[in-house]
């Protein structure tokens, strides 16, 4: 074809006139069809990719500290808030526990009314004990670092201990069929013991069975309920803050016990059916 032809389509397509024969990628009639050069379009193309991804990385960082100080400012308030509440109402908690003494003492005297009232009060303040108890063992973990948490004491009974701690409860134990000695901090045991107990008879189906085992070295420390867990999520629920949906908790009990057992050189993990929490020392 002339080439005159082929000057007006080179002003409007992508095409290249050249009369040269070799490259050609294949041919048809008399015309030689050659790919066109694209290595500079494709390092364009190439670096507005990359250009497009370091934005988009850029902005997931930023996106990311962003909600990293969020979540820091959001627990240092709530911190602050614990203190000051832990440190202004414990007072008036156990001078309202205190004055109640004198109407549980003549509690078979009073009308029936007045019995229902008062063990609704005393529910309720023994509830905000608890949960003043609670916020002062998380600031007192947190305000600590885990070498200077743990006080060492040898206790020469493992099941009289436990057994001990489960005084008063509906819990079951099964103790070890060999007793031994441990060496362990007691106070950071009956804390995780007590959460863990308290979460099967609120939140579990009864019975709940307490069953202490040997792994070597490590005391197993196993709480058992006959519910169903499937849906929980142990290393969610073990931060700090965080409630299951019937909860009316500071959603630090796990936490607590997941704290703690690090510092004791152990761990804490769960088996869904039936609902089984493992406290290894």
């Amino acid at each position: 074809w002339p080439e005159a032809q082929w000057q007006p389509l080179g002003a409007t397509l992508p095409l290249t006139v050249d009369r040269a024969e070799a490259g050609c990628l294949t041919r048809v009639g008399d015309l030689c069809w050659r790919p066109r050069d694209q290595s500079v379009a494709r390092v364009r193309w190439t670096a507005a990719v990359l250009a497009t991804a370091l934005v988009l990385l850029g902005a997931l960082l930023v996106v990311a500290w962003r909600w990293q100080r969020a979540r820091r400012q959001e627990r240092d308030a709530r911190r602050f808030i614990l203190h000051s509440l832990t440190h202004e109402l414990r007072t008036p908690v156990t001078a309202l526990s205190l004055s109640l003494e004198p109407l549980r003492d003549a509690y078979d005297a009073l009308p029936p009314a007045g019995q229902e009232a008062l063990l609704a009060l005393s529910g309720g303040i023994a509830r905000l004990q608890r949960t003043l108890a609670t916020s002062a063992q998380y600031l007192e973990m947190r305000g600590r670092d885990a070498s200077g948490r743990v006080r060492a004491v040898a206790i020469p009974s493992i099941n009289d201990f436990i057994r001990n701690l489960l005084d008063g409860s509906e819990a079951e134990l099964s103790p070890l069929p060999d007793d031994r000695a441990i060496v362990t901090d007691p106070d950071w045991v009956a804390l995780c013991l007590r959460n863990l107990v308290e979460n099967a008879l609120r939140h579990g189906r009864p019975p709940v069975l307490v069953r202490l085992e040997l792994d070597g070295s490590h005391l197993v420390i196993a709480v058992r309920d006959a519910g169903d867990s499937r849906t929980f999520d142990l290393s969610a629920m073990t931060q700090a803050f965080q409630r299951g949906d019937e909860s009316k908790g500071l959603g630090l009990g796990l936490y607590l016990v997941s704290e703690a057992a690090r510092s004791l050189g152990g761990a804490l993990s769960h088996r869904a059916t039936p609902t089984e929490f493992r406290l290894r020392l």
